[in-house]
């Protein structure tokens, strides 16, 4: 019985996908410009949370923006799991296709077969009728 190296492979990606995750999370502590993306996403997902919550549940509450620090970790965990979804989600496409690649082999496969019977059973109609 063989291994299907595709699974296999599809396995170790998305079980590399969360180590990749969080050394993210933990660079965006110590590199600037990534420390500045971080708190970018950070805010944004703050307003966007916050923005969410006033329109579900119609109430006004004056928007408190989160510090630096909880900023940096809102938005390293936001782009790790960016990368967590997105991994995951290149990995259900390329299975999509493989498998949609499969099925059509198999149906192309059937075809040809289904072609052939019906060949001989026109030879054996020939073949009877000329006797």
């Amino acid at each position: 019985m063989s291994i299907p190296i595709a699974k296999l492979l599809a396995l170790t990606m998305k079980t590399l996908s969360k180590p990749i995750a969080q050394g993210i999370k933990s660079r965006a502590v110590y590199n600037s410009i990534f420390k500045k993306i971080c708190i970018s996403v950070g805010e944004f997902s703050n307003k966007t949370t916050y923005n969410l919550n006033k329109f579900v549940n119609r109430y006004k509450v004056p928007y408190r923006p989160i510090d630096n620090e909880h900023a940096v970790n809102k938005g390293a965990d936001m782009l790790g799991e960016i990368v967590v979804y997105s991994i995951a989600g290149v990995l259900i496409v390329e299975e999509y296709a493989r498998t949609t690649i499969q099925k059509k082999h198999n149906e192309q496969a059937m075809q040809d077969r289904l072609d052939t019977m019906e060949k001989n059973i026109e030879k054996i109609k020939a073949s009877i009728s000329s006797k």
